[in-house]
């Protein structure tokens, strides 16, 4: 991604998302994918179910949840690193899953007259 994005970015629930922001990207906003690769700025929390790559350019300015991470020099963080549970991240997305099926099947309506 270049440019930047003002406000939340999130990737479909139960899907394998990746999100690139290059080195001419910037995220104001938190954001929650499934992979990221970072070589610009995110102001906000980053949220990944599985892997977190930060590239040399890369500053975020805030915490970032992660499963993996891989880290060049240069890049910074100026928040914490917290390692995430795979157990909680299953369970959080098969709670989506549900939720999304639910929303899906319960908003629809049929009627003939």
């Amino acid at each position: 991604m270049d440019g930047h994005v003002k406000g939340n970015v999130t990737g479909r629930p139960s899907e394998q998302t990746l999100l690139v922001v290059s080195d001419q990207g910037s995220i104001t906003g938190n954001v929650n994918a499934y992979d990221i690769v970072i070589n610009g700025t995110i102001t906000g929390d980053v949220t990944v179910e599985h892997f977190v790559e930060l590239q040399s350019n890369a500053h975020v300015n805030g915490n970032i949840y992660y499963q993996q991470l891989r880290m060049d020099v240069g890049a910074s963080v100026e928040g914490k690193l917290t390692k995430r549970d795979n157990t909680l991240v299953q369970q959080a997305a098969q709670t989506a899953q549900a939720r999304l099926s639910s929303d899906l099947t319960s908003d629809y309506s049929h009627s003939e007259t």
